[in-house]
């Protein structure tokens, strides 16, 4: 509704269509990931208000400036993807410059009156040059963004075949660190408490995050979700943290409040809420204790099931 543009969920359907068109009619066609610099900063200091309008501007900008046949779609927060049909590298390249600047040329006025600029860092992926799988396809252009971010923002980075080699193989490496962490019991919970802002006020409230133990060190679970999620892996993660998590608050009696984050792809597996259920009779857990806390990393096509 901000944006007037396709979400994340209707941007995965187009990019399935996408890529059985381009096999079928063979023809190459590009994906192009659009994160803007410095969102943050700019939300938090003009509010939330600006920050839409921010929003607005961007995707108005993208709207106008692709080409006719492009699909253009919000993928989440500030991150924007485009699919362009029936174009090559030099296209892709083409469209992204001239995006980045008429964004690079927009000034907005902020509450205090003052100008704020925008700027955009954009990956780009290839079909089928760089590869003709849908999953890596996002992987590849992701990483790009981040590698444009890395090297100063406001620029456009297209992979070549070692950037691709690299980023698929860092990712299977993921892939099998995950599977093995899986296998071994190394899936770990980490209470981190959240304070009151009064001094005198004891920690009644933690958020359970998923730790994974690599070797000799600790490591966030966060840069492995992703692919968790594209893997099917996550709900066996969450469900393997919040047995130890259960565990521990039955050992140690605490009688807080326990937020825990949970994919919604773990929500909608089958008996997944069963298992909870079962898991809090079996450590005594009070239910009123515990929030569960949606991830918002992942859309759910199933929405009448993840309302259930």
């Amino acid at each position: 509704p901000l944006t007037d543009l396709f979400n994340q969920r209707v941007f995965n359907d187009m990019m399935a269509y996408e890529i059985k068109r381009a096999e079928r009619h063979k023809y190459s066609f590009a994906l192009m990931i659009i994160d803007c610099d410095n969102f943050k900063p700019i939300n938090d200091n003009f509010g939330h208000a600006f920050g839409d309008k921010f929003l607005q501007t961007v995707a108005d900008i993208l709207e106008n400036e692709k080409r006719d046949e492009d699909i253009v779609a919000r993928y989440g927060g500030d991150e924007f993807t485009i699919i362009l049909p029936e174009c090559d590298e030099n296209g892709a390249m083409a469209v992204a410059n001239r995006i980045s600047k008429k964004i690079e040329s927009e000034k907005l006025i902020a509450p205090d009156g003052t100008k704020v600029g925008i700027t955009i860092s954009v990956g780009i992926c290839v079909y089928p040059r760089h590869t003709v799988s849908q999953k890596d396809m996002f992987v590849i252009a992701d990483s790009m963004m981040y590698q444009a971010k890395e090297e100063g923002k406001n620029s456009i980075k297209l992979p070549d075949q070692q950037d691709v080699s690299e980023i698929l193989k860092q990712n299977q490496e993921k892939s099998a660190l995950l599977i093995k962490a899986i296998e071994n019991d190394q899936i770990i919970p980490y209470f981190q408490p959240i304070k009151p802002s009064s001094k005198d006020n004891e920690i009644v409230i933690h958020e359970l995050l998923m730790r994974i133990k690599q070797d000799d060190k600790i490591v966030s679970a966060f840069e492995y979700v992703e692919i968790a999620e594209a893997r099917g892996l996550i709900n066996t993660m969450d469900l393997m943290v919040i047995e130890k998590a259960f565990k521990q608050i039955n050992e140690t009696n605490y009688l807080g409040v326990l937020f825990i984050n949970l994919s919604p792809k773990s929500l909608i597996m089958g008996d997944f809420i069963n298992k909870i259920n079962h898991l809090a009779n079996v450590y005594n857990i009070k239910r009123e204790n515990i929030v569960f806390e949606i991830t918002d990393s992942e859309t759910v096509n199933n929405f009448s099931l993840f309302k259930k």
